[in-house]
């Protein structure tokens, strides 16, 4: 069931991508590579053999010629579920 609570943290990430790379570096001391635009993108995953996975964002960072650089899938949890690695 969808809930406020799951959605809004996603519209977030939609709505400001680059949120994903900040929270890295501020709360697990990521080092990112540079980039100089990131946008939101698909979040199905398709490409995967038998099934179709789907996570909550995918945010794509590029640099400054429009090559990606590195992406970050984000993937909203409200509480522990042990049967989910």
């Amino acid at each position: 069931m969808v809930t406020h609570q799951h959605e809004i943290p996603i519209r977030l990430f939609q709505k400001r991508p680059e949120l994903a790379a900040e929270l890295l570096v501020k709360t697990v001391g990521a080092a990112l590579p540079a980039y100089s635009s990131v946008e939101s993108e698909s979040e199905a995953l398709t490409d995967n053999d038998p099934i179709e996975l789907n996570c909550d964002n995918v945010a794509l960072f590029r640099d400054q010629f429009g090559k990606a650089v590195f992406s970050i899938i984000t993937e909203i949890q409200r509480g522990r579920d042990d049967d989910k690695l």
